[in-house]
């Protein structure tokens, strides 16, 4: 039980949410919730090569609030640029 405790958990978790909606087990919500999930198991891939090497980094949610903010900063100041020399007459 033990060792299978995540995937059963998961699985009866996932039951339990398609019973009480049933727009849970749609494609586009199990997209969306792969989407949501891919940003954390990208750092959790990249934190298991730091990890296996020896190495301590704590600093991985604060790397990830920079680029969200570097992101963010950029959305602001380029797509309004590219709404107006593209999409306007």
């Amino acid at each position: 039980m033990g060792k299978y405790f995540l995937l059963i958990a998961t699985i009866l978790v996932s039951v339990m949410f398609a019973i009480a909606s049933p727009s849970f087990l749609k494609v586009t919500n199990i997209l969306d919730i792969f989407r949501a999930a891919s940003i954390i198991g990208i750092m959790g891939i990249g934190l298991t090569i730091v990890q296996s090497t020896g190495d301590f980094d704590f600093a991985i949610g604060a790397e990830a609030t920079v680029g969200a903010c570097a992101i963010a900063k950029i959305m602001v100041e380029l797509i309004p640029i590219f709404i107006l020399h593209f999409c306007l007459p």
